[in-house]
């Protein structure tokens, strides 16, 4: 076994009780807010943007009615005025054509006779104004009337919309429109007001007008129904283009976030690995030792189980070091760390802990037990010298292996121990395991 197979199998990966643990958690929890965050601001670009769109066309189709409106006005005024010019128009009266009722009441006979005996009838502009608006109406549905809060005809007396619009125009409004319902159908509705000419004064100075006075007003009805139609179909649409459009944008953005997320946490993950691993034998370092040996006392109090450590130094390793060369002293701390590896079990953790010393935490493992494990890693590295370009070279190691006590409860007591173990192998003549037995212990001098 390898030393990469054996931390795969030790299922060895970054996780939040690494140095870069907390960092990597906290970046995945703004990378979480983020996300909600631009989906929030989307919402809300979208709800924007569908509101400006519909009121502007709201707007734009408001504005267009308002023109159509005041084009059929002028066409009227026009007409008004070329009649009053002339003082009204007399037409043939022919069967179905009725004379103007209202013109005898202000002092005008409409009829005449002319001199082949033909009878003419007058059409005065607001007569012409209302025929006009029957055909009109007739045609496309727009209709338009004369109206005013003085009126002869009492079908020219204002509704309440047109005696509002009246009002407004005696404060000084030029023009008024709005929607209403009429007979159940939804129409728009466009007045002007209409003022006192000169020439209107022959048939309406009896009641009391004067040039410039407020007459009343022209008021347009045009069809609304197929045009608001128009419009709710259009924002229906615009809303389901925008929920789409949305969505399109929230999943492309959220695939990016997570597509970098996972880079991030990738990169995370390898600093974290690379924090908790030595860079040269690939198996955990001192810190990530200190952490798991920590972990495994905790956890022999809970259940009750023996832990066992072995502390393991190479022999005489500065001289390989200075006699062959620090690459070659590279070249052999990764083969010991290979054969450690591949004597060990696969929950065991060896860890490469100072220079050329290494670590061995065997959870469930008693003293006697922990010593033989020793035996067999020494074994093991003395038996299979380390192969360089100029000769084999024979490596040994010693090693100090104690057994965690039931009152201990720090990894500082335990590696105190084992490491006054190892001086012991040390000075006995190295290339040996020697074990320290529970206990209070001393200084060590190594």
């Amino acid at each position: 076994m390898n030393v990469s197979a054996h931390i795969s199998q030790r299922g060895d990966q970054p996780h939040a009780s690494g140095p870069n643990g907390p960092l990597l958690l906290e970046r995945m929890v703004e990378a979480r807010t983020f996300t909600h965050r631009i989906a929030v601001v989307l919402c809300l670009f979208v709800l924007i943007a569908y509101l400006t769109v519909v009121g502007y066309t709201r707007y734009r189709v408001w504005g267009q009615l308002e023109e159509q409106a005041a084009s059929y006005l002028d066409f009227v005024a026009s007409a008004r005025a070329w009649n009053a010019l002339h003082g009204g128009v007399y037409v043939l009266k022919a069967p179905g054509v009725e004379s103007n009722p209202f013109l005898r009441d202000l002092g005008v006979e409409p009829d005449i006779v002319t001199a082949d005996g033909r009878v003419l009838t007058m059409r005065n502009p607001s007569m012409m104004t209302r025929e006009v608006a029957d055909i009109t109406r007739g045609d496309n549905g727009v209709t338009f009337f004369l109206t005013s809060d003085r009126y002869v005809n009492r079908s020219n007396a204002p509704d309440d919309w047109e005696a509002s619009a009246l009002a407004a125009f005696a404060r000084g409004e030029s023009s008024v429109s709005g929607v209403e319902t009429i007979d159940g159908r939804p129409v728009f509705r466009y007045m002007e007001p209409l003022y006192v000419e000169e020439s209107c004064l022959e048939c309406h100075a009896a009641q009391g007008y004067e040039a410039g006075d407020l007459r009343g007003g022209i008021s347009v009805v045009i069809p609304y129904a197929g045009i608001r139609s128009v419009m709710v179909r259009d924002a229906w649409i615009l809303g389901v283009l925008g929920v789409l459009l949305s969505g399109l944008v929230f999943g492309s953005t959220r695939g990016l976030i997570r597509r970098y997320q996972s880079r991030l946490n990738g990169m995370n993950a390898h600093v974290e690995l690379m924090a908790a691993t030595d860079a040269l034998t690939g198996l955990d370092n001192r810190w990530m030792a200190i952490a798991r040996l920590s972990e495994e006392i905790a956890r022999a109090h809970r259940s009750g189980e023996p832990l066992s450590i072995a502390l393991l130094d190479l022999d005489r390793f500065k001289t390989i070091n200075d006699t062959h060369g620090h690459a070659v002293g590279d070249d052999v701390l990764q083969h010991v760390a290979e054969k450690m590896a591949e004597v060990v079990r696969e929950y065991d953790t060896v860890a490469r802990v100072g220079g050329e010393e290494f670590l061995i935490i065997a959870p469930g493992v008693c003293l006697n037990d922990a010593v033989a494990l020793a035996e067999r890693v020494r074994l093991a590295v003395g038996g299979s010298p380390v192969d360089t370009c100029d000769e084999p070279i024979e490596v040994t190691v010693s090693g100090g292996v104690t057994e965690l006590g039931d009152e201990e409860d720090r990894a500082d007591m335990l590696l105190k121990r084992a490491d006054e173990a190892l001086y012991r192998a040390k000075r006995l003549g190295r290339d040996r395991v020697e074990l320290a037995p529970r206990g209070p212990t001393t200084q060590s001098t190594r």
